[in-house]
């Protein structure tokens, strides 16, 4: 209990403390007189660096910052929590204090080596080998892939050098779909306690058996198969991550004669480009489950062929010249209108109109997925020479800003084909960016403001055993998460490069 000190010029800041034994202590006011509780709401609202730099101070604040529910906090609040082996209710103090600092010395462990980083051979089935077919989930450990007959299946990585795996949907009969020019692609659910995430698959399908005219019209030979699942770990009897689980939200058909790429989706919310005509179209993915597509579609005529949604209400197209922002939301129009009318809801005023702040010669194909800070949505897409970033206000009510921010990166690429922007084989993620050149990778952080607004980028270079001639810069596909990188040249070239572990 507190014993009352004299009040005197010097006795005003400190308090007498006296213990069930009637032991007297002195302790000065201040943190360290606040209550456990709240002082361990004050360290759980630290970064992981200023925890360490706390424990420091005393051996008060030292006992008090091992606290349990500080570091799982840390850990269920940030992408760690796609590093978890287990249930969090099996986790120690200590096992959740070592998954922080085993980020925070892999971040410093990478700045300040120059080994050459580890490199594993990665077989893969020749289906299921080619761009687009294949992606390597957050936190390194899940590689997804698709086959030629829409089969979808993971491997999990976390013993690199013996990868297990299992199914996350069926194939489809081979005479009826190809996956040709067909693509998987992802949308993390922040919400969720683990790792989950949307997934969606997309393959041509024809019918050449006997037609289905609730699936195809007569004048319809061929359609785009579109499926979304919803994937999450799951645990074995002892509370271990041993696979992933799947379900499937929604199949539904596209008209074939459209054309379907350059897709994105948000919430409940796909947007994809058409050929004929060429415009953006919009459709919620979960009403549109189980019919073809033959309803009037909410559609942005434009003439660029590149958009991404940053939100269920914000979409982002550009072309060479601009970036134009929609706010969808404002024009308050159906998905979907039953019966049809005959005539698409059509939209091409812009929100916003963006002029480039340099010269763009590319497409701008590399791109993050949109980055949410307090007030806004960031977007950067990867140029020869830097990053350019996209700022847009979450309302909309202010103009959204582009500005180029410098790699800082020494690498010369020299040796790359013409035709072919060296941004484009920079892999871009929300946490961070990758990039591979002359036998080398650079790593990109982000130095980011306190309300998560991205302001600068520091990057490093690493060299990587690589023994394989077939690697060719210009054809080269990258796509790395968390500490790893996936690298592929052609159908026979697979790798994992771990930008934690260095050769032998």
């Amino acid at each position: 209990m507190n014993v009352d000190a004299k009040k005197s010029n010097n006795y005003d800041q400190i308090s007498l403390t006296q213990d069930e034994y009637g032991r007297v202590g002195v302790m000065e006011a201040g943190i360290e007189s606040l209550s456990p509780e709240l002082l361990n709401d004050i360290l759980s609202r630290l970064e992981p660096e200023d925890i360490l730099r706390v424990q420091q101070v005393s051996r008060h604040l030292n006992n008090a910052s091992h606290a349990r529910s500080i570091w799982l906090a840390l850990v269920k609040g940030s992408q760690m929590r796609y590093l978890v082996e287990k249930r969090f209710e099996l986790y120690t103090a200590q096992e959740l204090e070592d998954l922080v600092r085993h980020k925070l010395r892999r971040d410093a462990h990478w700045a300040s080596n120059s080994k050459p980083l580890a490199v594993y051979n990665f077989g893969m089935d020749e289906e299921s080998s080619f761009a687009g077919f294949h992606i390597l989930v957050p936190g390194g450990r899940w590689f997804i892939t698709m086959d030629l007959h829409g089969g979808i299946y993971y491997e999990d990585l976390l013993d690199v050098d013996d990868p297990c795996g299992g199914s996350i949907a069926e194939g489809i009969d081979p005479d009826t779909f190809e996956a040709l020019g067909a693509f998987l692609c992802m949308e993390m659910l922040e919400s969720t306690e683990y790792l989950a995430f949307h997934l969606l698959s997309v393959g041509r399908r024809t019918w050449e058996l006997e037609k289905d005219e609730h699936l195809f019209p007569s004048e319809c030979d061929a359609a785009h198969h579109i499926q979304m699942f919803y994937v999450s770990v799951e645990f074995d009897d002892y509370g271990t991550i041993s696979g992933l689980k799947s379900e499937r939200l929604s199949s539904f058909f596209e008209d074939g004669n459209l054309g379907f790429y350059n897709v994105s989706f948000c919430g409940n919310v796909l947007a994809y480009h058409s050929i004929n005509p060429t415009c953006c179209i919009l459709i919620d993915w979960k009403e549109a489950n189980g019919r073809l597509l033959e309803h009037t579609r909410r559609r942005l005529r434009t003439n660029t062929k590149m958009s991404t949604l940053l939100s269920e209400t914000i979409l982002c197209a550009w072309t060479q010249q601009e970036i134009l922002v929609y706010d969808l939301a404002s024009m308050d129009l159906p998905f979907f209108m039953d019966p049809p009318t005959g005539k698409d809801i059509e939209f091409d005023k812009p929100t916003w109109s963006l002029k480039y702040p340099c010269p763009i010669n590319f497409k701008l194909e590399r791109r993050t997925p949109p980055i949410l800070t307090d007030n806004s949505i960031l977007l950067l897409f990867s140029l020869s020479d830097g990053i350019l970033k996209l700022t847009v206000p979450k309302s909309l009510s202010d103009e959204p800003s582009l500005v180029v921010l410098p790699t800082q990166s020494d690498i010369v690429h020299s040796d790359l084909h013409p035709a072919k922007d060296p941004g484009c084989r920079r892999q871009l993620q929300p946490d961070g960016g990758a990039e591979y050149c002359n036998k080398q990778i650079i790593a990109y952080r982000y130095n980011k403001a306190e309300d998560g607004t991205i302001m600068s980028i520091s990057s490093s270079t690493r060299p990587i055993s690589f023994r394989d001639a077939n690697i060719r810069n210009a054809a080269l596909h990258l796509d790395g998460y968390s500490g790893r990188i996936f690298l592929s040249s052609d159908a026979d070239s697979h790798y994992i490069v771990d930008l934690e572990e260095c050769s032998e």
